[in-house]
């Protein structure tokens, strides 16, 4: 499931739904609102090298667009 898919489905969880466990394996018990707060920091963490990704993308893009238009 992608992030946004998650994101998602948890807005459409009821307010009760949200606070039943949920076994994360190696992380123990946690809830799915826990969960929530844990990938939203994550992807908070993340945003910064993403942004600094698809702008290092674009550039080698635009190199090759003019490479093979001269």
């Amino acid at each position: 499931m992608k992030p946004h898919e998650f994101f998602q489905k948890f807005s459409n969880t009821p307010l009760d739904d949200r606070m039943k466990l949920v076994d994360v394996n190696n992380l123990g018990l946690m809830t799915l609102s826990d969960i929530y707060q844990r990938v939203h920091e994550l992807e908070d963490k993340m945003r910064p090298d993403v942004i600094e990704r698809d702008k290092l993308i674009s550039y080698a893009d635009k190199f090759w667009s003019d490479l093979l238009n001269k």
